[in-house]
């Protein structure tokens, strides 16, 4: 399925449609779906209003974002906290997931957007394929940014934030 999945990003790349959107109101539609997909998760945002629209490919986009949330939702617990928003940086947008109640390993950091490494492996557990951050690092460098994940101070969690040139 990820794999059938990652041809067809490659394929929509191409035809993706490109518009001008206000980052904001595009995190607030995402996050009113993902409320709806996961009744009972705490899910928050953090919109910086303001500033320049951002010229992407929404679909693309909506999709790295449903990845990046997917993650949290799944490696973190149902007491935990997910927050999606967008900051503005001088000269480019920033979207970000972040998540209470999970790390990211040590030596994992370097790869984690490679394709075909995964966080879910755990004993008895399904074989993950790893594709998922590997396709958010795609959508972000077709948009002629980039993505990157850190864990956040005092064991508060992970962040995954895409920057996206205005």
């Amino acid at each position: 399925r990820a794999m059938s999945e990652a041809s067809r990003l490659e394929a929509s790349i191409s035809v993706a449609e490109w518009e001008s959107i206000d980052p904001g109101q595009f995190v607030m539609r995402c996050v009113q779906a993902y409320r709806n997909v996961h009744e009972g998760r705490a899910l928050r945002t953090e919109i910086q209003e303001g500033g320049a629209e951002v010229r992407c490919a929404p679909d693309l986009l909506a999709q790295a974002l449903d990845k990046l949330v997917d993650n949290a939702v799944t490696l973190s617990g149902q007491d935990d906290e997910i927050t999606v928003g967008v900051t503005r940086e001088d000269a480019h947008w920033d979207l970000f997931v972040r998540n209470t109640g999970s790390r990211l390993p040590e030596d994992l950091q370097e790869r984690l957007f490679d394709s075909l490494v995964s966080l879910r492996e755990r004993p008895g557990e399904a074989p993950h394929l790893g594709l998922g951050l590997y396709i958010v690092r795609l959508i972000a460098e077709v948009h002629g940014g980039d993505v990157n994940a850190a864990n956040l101070p005092d064991d508060a969690g992970v962040e995954f934030r895409i920057s996206i040139p205005v």
